[in-house]
């Protein structure tokens, strides 16, 4: 969901809980495996959009990125 969605500006899917819920829910209703969702750590209400991700049917929430040893 961290991916930007080029048919809607550019914008991660994360970025907007309704599509998220949308999306999420989509893939509830054709996988009985579990759904895990990897939410980008930088947006501004992770805890509401991690919410809306479960609402619609998300198991789990990732969000950790690459991490950069120097």
């Amino acid at each position: 969901m961290s991916c930007p969605n080029v048919r809607r500006g550019g914008l991660e899917f994360g970025a907007d809980p309704a599509v998220l819920s949308e999306l999420v829910a989509c893939v509830r209703r054709v996988s009985t495996r579990p759904l895990f969702v990897k939410l980008s750590p930088t947006l501004p209400d992770i805890a509401a959009t991690a919410r809306a991700a479960v609402g619609a049917g998300a198991d789990a929430i990732s969000v950790v990125n690459t991490l950069r040893v120097s």
